[in-house]
């Protein structure tokens, strides 16, 4: 016998793993949360490790002090925003009956600025999708902007409702993915810019993937670039799911028709670098519009925003210049199946 099997680690694991051979090691890991604490990403690492370790009969080491050190930053995070550690997931709340080809695409939230009976409707009506994706801006960090501020946000209660968010779709719905948005990495750029360039190792901690791994079914999403070198860079503002791309470029023009024929030119421009497969639907966040066009055979949408227009966050927009295109709330309701598109069953339900 292996005296990997005497540590106390490859028994909790060999455990759950007996009992639930079905799951993999990051399911199996909030059983063991449940049972003994910790952080489900530390035990997911630990679990990873024994089974690799397991393959090559080697002793198992005992938790090393960087695990220990992760426990800690999960602790003064989620005490910093008024949780429990150790964290644990809800109880699922799933819809009995889910329909499989069923999307609802919601963009622009910009939590904690969100338009609930955006979220409401959602639930209520969508509760049996089996996908919902973010098109980016699920947070907003107006506290973190580079803006001139007209009101105090305090930074522990955008973090607090950006996560409970999270926590809410991670419980009633299967399958969350969202792309990243101008916005979600306000954070980052405020501490690049506050550090020198040889410091900034220390602020590479990516906040938005941070929130998602509390979440077993969240997933932030992209497409990745390799070079002829072998590099590679990871690009998470654009992602393809079967025939439609679901993009959040910072690009803006009065003119509606305008903007979509821009962005679907820069599309079939950078499709080969994006190592894109065909599609026929793109679907851009960021604009805070609704519009659907044409462009011979594809089908172009400004995905409406999910934020509400009179909180802190969006008021810039009700300046006296009164600059843009009137913002409009919504979401969209898709169909795909094996990929393709239903476009005359793609519902846009818009809030006036």
């Amino acid at each position: 016998m292996s005296r990997i099997q005497h540590s106390k680690d490859f028994n909790i694991w060999q455990e759950f793993f007996n009992k639930k051979k079905h799951l993999n090691d990051y399911e199996i890991s909030k059983f063991a949360v449940e049972k003994f604490g910790g952080s489900r990403q530390t035990w997911t690492s630990r679990f990873e490790s024994i089974r690799q370790l397991s393959k090559n009969n080697e002793q198992l080491l005992p938790k090393n002090k960087l695990q220990e050190e992760h426990e800690k930053a999960d602790n003064a995070f989620l005490t910093f925003i008024g949780k429990d550690y150790p964290y644990i997931q809800p109880k699922k709340n799933y819809s009995k009956k889910i329909i499989n080809e069923k999307i609802i695409n919601v963009s622009d939230p910009h939590e904690p600025y969100s338009f609930q009976p955006v979220w409401d409707d959602i639930y209520k009506n969508h509760h049996d999708a089996a996908h919902i994706h973010v098109n980016g801006d699920i947070a907003d960090f107006y506290s973190k902007s580079r803006f001139k501020k007209t009101v105090h946000e305090e930074f522990s209660n955008e973090l607090k409702v950006i996560f409970e968010r999270l926590e809410w779709l991670s419980t009633n719905w299967k399958k969350i993915t969202l792309i990243r948005g101008n916005h979600d990495n306000r954070v980052e750029k405020l501490m690049a810019s506050l550090v020198n360039s040889d410091m900034l190792f220390l602020t590479k901690t990516d906040l938005l993937s941070y929130l998602c791994a509390f979440f077993d079914n969240i997933e932030l999403v992209g497409e990745r670039i390799t070079s002829t070198d072998g590099t590679v860079a990871d690009i998470d503002f654009i992602w393809q799911c079967g025939d439609i791309i679901f993009t959040h470029i910072e690009r803006s023009q009065k003119q509606s028709s305008g903007l979509l024929e821009t962005i679907s030119n820069q599309m079939h421009r950078w499709s080969k670098m994006f190592n894109l497969k065909p599609y026929r639907v793109i679907m851009q966040g960021h604009n805070h519009r609704c519009t659907f066009d044409t462009n011979g055979a594809e089908y172009l949408y400004i995905c409406p925003m999910a934020a509400c227009l009179t909180t802190n966050g969006l008021k810039y927009a009700l300046s006296p210049s009164l600059n843009g295109v009137p913002p409009i709330t919504g979401y969209i309701e898709i169909y795909q199946k094996d990929g393709i598109t239903d476009v005359n069953k793609t519902r846009i339900k818009i809030f006036e």
